[in-house]
C-alpha cells in the first residue's frame, strides 16, 4: 500500500502492538505513534508532542517556509514540505495556514497537546482521504479504499445507499464510497476528531473565493489570467525531475504546452501516440504543437493489443470503481515506460473555460426553460413520441428532461452527465435498495438562491456542477488512482484554485460562443494559431464496443454475473441490458456495459460480492 493511514483510538485493538499491526496492513512508510494516535505515511515530520503525515505537494512550500523565517518563529531542520506543513499549523493554525498552502495534498496532523487529530484534503480534491469509524468508536483514515478494506476491520460489504449512484454516474459522490462504513470527504473539507467528537467541515469555496476577485476590463481580465495560469504552470515545473506533457490534439492540452514553453528555463518533453488505428493516432495534432513550442517531442507506438492488454493491470489499478479512466491509465503506463515520474496534465481545462460540450448543451437547455409553461402530460408525449421516432439512449435522457417539473441547472445537469436513467434504476436495482438521486439534490443546495454559487455567471455555475461532479468524481479520480498505481505523479495547473477563481469570476460573453475557449486563447494574446481552434479536438472515441463484444468477452460476462449474483441488482434487467449490447441496437449501449464490468469486476477482486 501506499499513501498514508492512521488510526484514532484504540478502542477496537489490544493495545499498542494490535494498532500497529493493523496499520501495517493498511500502509508504508515511517511511523509516529501518539497514546491516542498511530499514523504512517513516506512524508512523515514530528515536531514535539505534534506531528504530520503529507500526501501529495504543496506547491509554494518554499515561499511558506521564506515567510516563517521572516517571522522567525520556526528554525528548520530539513529541507522537506511536510515540515513546513506542520511548522505552519503550529505557528498560524489550521485556518490561516490552510489559507496559504497551494497545491493536490492531503495529509493528517496530530496535536498532541490538544489530543486532536485533522483531517485534510485539497480545495479541489485531487488527493482523496477516506474514514471509517468502528463500532467501538476507532477512526481509521487512510487516502485509499483499498488500505481501508486491507486494514480487517472495515466489513467487506457493498453499500447500497450508494448503489445507485455508482449505477448511474459510473463512481460514488462524496460523502459515501461503494463500501459499507467508509465515507469520504469531500473537495476542501475537513475532518476534526477530539476525543469523542467527529466534525466535518468546508474549508475553502470556490464560489467564495470567484466572488472575492476584482471585477475588471476583458483586457485586464486576460492579462490577469494569464499571469495566474503562468504562475501555476511555473510553479508545477519546479521538481528535480524531467516533467512530461502529452499531447492528445485537444485544445486545451496545445495551451498548456504553450504556457509550459514559455514558463520552463529548459526544452519541454512532449509526448504523443503513433497507431494504424485512427482512434489512438494523435501524430498530426502534436507534431504542430510540439514544433510551436520548440519541445523535444517522442512519439510512442500503440497498437489495438496494447490497449486490449492492458485490461488487467488496470482493474488491478482501480482503488475505488470508476466508468472512466482506462484511456488515462494506457497514456500514464507508456509515460512511466518511457521513463517520465511527473507528468502534467490538461484535467480542467475544458471544464473552466467552457470548451466542453456540456456547456452548449446547457446554455440550449436554459433557453428551453419556456417548455415548462406547457402541461406536463403534453410534454411527457412529445418526449415519448421522440423515442419511437428515434431510439436510443440520447433522445431518451431528452424525453426525461421534457418530463421533468423544472428546466434549471441543477436539475438538468444531472441528466446530462448520467450513465443510467430512473426509469434503468427501476429495473436494474432491487426493490428494496435507495434509489435517491445525490447528484441531485447536492447540486439543488449549490446553486440554490441564496447561496454564494448561484451569483456566479451561468456558465461559471456549470463549472461548478462539473466541479462536483462529472470532473472531479469520475475523471480527476480516475487519472490520480491509476497515477498513484503507476508511480506517476500528474500535476494539473488548469485545477489550481487562483486560475479555477479567475474563470469562475469572468462573465459569460468572456468565454462563450465566438469561438473555441475564447478566454483561455485570449489569454494567451495570439500565441495559439487561430488554425488550432477549430483544428485541435480531442480524438474520437476508441472502439470500446468492438473491444467488449471481442477480446473482452469474458471479462465483460464476468464482471456482468457477478453483478447478477448480487442480491442488490436484478439478474434479468442485467441479461435483457446484455442482450441489447450483444445485438447492438444502441451504438452508445458500450458506455453503460462498461461501467456495470467495471463494478462487477472490482466487487469480485476485492471481495465485495
Amino acid at each position: 500500500m501506499t499513501g498514508l493511514a492512521g488510526i484514532h483510538g484504540f478502542e477496537s485493538f489490544q493495545g499498542l502492538e494490535g494498532v500497529k499491526q493493523t496499520l501495517s496492513k493498511m500502509a508504508s512508510g515511517q511511523a509516529w505513534n501518539d497514546e491516542m494516535c498511530v499514523a504512517l505515511g513516506q512524508n512523515v515530520h514530528i515536531l514535539a508532542e505534534d506531528a504530520v503525515v503529507l500526501r501529495g505537494t504543496v506547491d509554494n512550500a518554499h515561499e511558506v517556509r521564506r515567510t516563517l523565517e521572516a517571522e522567525g518563529v520556526h528554525r528548520f531542520e530539513t529541507e522537506s514540505s511536510k515540515e513546513v506543513v506542520l511548522a505552519a499549523l503550529r505557528c498560524w493554525g489550521l485556518e490561516s495556514a490552510l489559507a496559504q498552502f497551494r497545491g493536490a495534498f492531503a495529509f493528517a496532523w496530530w496535536a498532541g497537546q490538544e489530543k486532536r487529530l485533522t483531517l485534510v484534503r485539497d480545495r479541489m480534491g485531487i488527493v482523496p482521504m477516506y474514514w471509517h469509524q468502528t463500532p467501538q468508536g476507532s477512526l481509521l483514515f487512510a487516502t485509499e479504499v483499498g488500505a481501508m478494506l486491507a486494514s480487517g476491520l472495515v466489513p467487506r460489504q457493498l453499500n447500497l445507499d450508494a448503489l445507485a449512484d455508482q449505477i448511474m454516474h459510473g463512481t460514488v459522490h462524496a460523502p459515501k464510497t461503494v463500501v459499507e462504513g467508509v465515507q469520504q470527504l469531500g473537495p476542501g473539507e475537513l475532518l476534526v476528531a477530539q476525543e469523542e467528537d467527529v466534525h466535518i467541515h468546508a474549508w475553502w469555496d470556490p464560489a467564495d473565493e470567484a466572488l472575492g476577485v476584482d471585477d475588471m476590463p476583458p483586457d485586464m481580465r486576460r492579462t490577469h489570467l494569464k499571469e495566474t495560469l503562468l504562475d501555476a504552470v511555473s510553479r508545477q515545473l519546479r521538481t528535480p525531475h524531467d516533467v512530461g506533457i502529452w499531447l492528445n490534439g485537444s485544445l486545451a492540452t496545445s495551451a498548456l504546452a504553450i504556457l509550459a514553453s514559455e514558463a520552463s528555463h529548459t526544452p519541454l518533453s512532449t509526448f504523443s501516440l503513433a497507431s494504424d488505428l485512427h482512434e489512438l493516432d494523435s501524430t498530426h495534432p502534436a507534431r504542430d504543437v510540439a514544433r510551436h513550442v520548440g519541445s523535444t517531442h517522442h512519439e510512442i507506438r500503440i497498437t489495438a493489443q496494447d490497449v486490449e492488454g492492458a485490461l488487467p493491470d488496470f482493474l488491478d489499478a482501480m482503488d475505488v470503481p470508476v466508468a472512466h479512466g482506462l484511456k488515462s491509465y494506457v497514456v500514464q503506463s507508456k509515460l512511466r515506460q518511457a521513463g517520465i515520474e511527473v507528468a502534467m496534465g490538461e484535467l480542467g481545462g475544458d471544464s473552466m473555460f467552457a470548451g466542453d460540450p456540456i456547456f452548449q448543451r446547457s446554455v440550449q437547455l436554459a433557453k428551453l426553460n419556456w417548455l415548462a409553461s406547457w402541461p406536463g402530460v403534453v410534454r411527457r408525449l412529445a418526449g415519448r413520441i421522440n423515442v419511437a421516432l428515434n431510439p436510443g439512449f440520447e433522445p431518451r435522457k431528452t424525453a426525461e428532461l421534457m418530463g421533468g417539473h423544472h428546466f434549471d441547472l441543477a436539475h438538468t445537469h444531472p441528466i446530462a452527465r448520467q450513465l443510467f436513467l430512473k426509469d434503468d434504476l427501476e429495473r436494474l436495482l432491487a426493490k428494496d435498495v435507495p434509489k435517491r438521486h445525490d447528484v441531485f439534490q447536492g447540486l439543488v443546495r449549490e446553486l440554490a438562491p441564496g447561496r454564494k454559487s448561484f451569483g456566479l455567471p451561468f456558465l461559471s455555475q456549470v463549472t461548478v456542477a462539473e466541479m462536483r461532479s462529472h470532473l472531479g468524481h469520475s475523471l480527476v479520480r480516475s487519472s490520480q488512482q491509476s497515477a498513484s498505481s503507476l508511480g506517476l505523479e500528474v500535476r494539473l495547473p488548469f485545477l489550481d484554485h487562483r486560475v479555477v477563481a479567475a474563470a469562475l469570476a469572468a462573465p459569460d460573453s468572456e468565454k462563450f460562443p465566438s469561438s473555441p475557449m475564447p478566454l483561455l486563447m485570449g489569454s494567451l494574446q495570439g500565441r495559439i494559431p487561430e488554425a488550432w481552434g477549430d483544428s485541435h479536438a480531442p480524438l474520437p472515441a476508441w472502439p470500446m464496443g468492438t473491444w467488449m463484444r471481442g477480446v473482452w468477452r469474458e471479462e465483460c460476462a464476468q464482471g456482468l454475473q457477478v453483478l447478477k449474483d448480487t442480491r442488490a441488482m436484478n439478474a434479468d434487467a442485467l441479461a435483457a441490458l446484455e442482450l441489447s449490447f450483444q445485438q447492438e441496437h444502441d451504438p452508445e449501449r458500450w458506455r453503460h456495459m462498461w461501467s456495470l464490468t467495471v463494478l462487477g469486476l472490482w466487487l469480485e477482486r476485492h471481495g465485495l460480492t
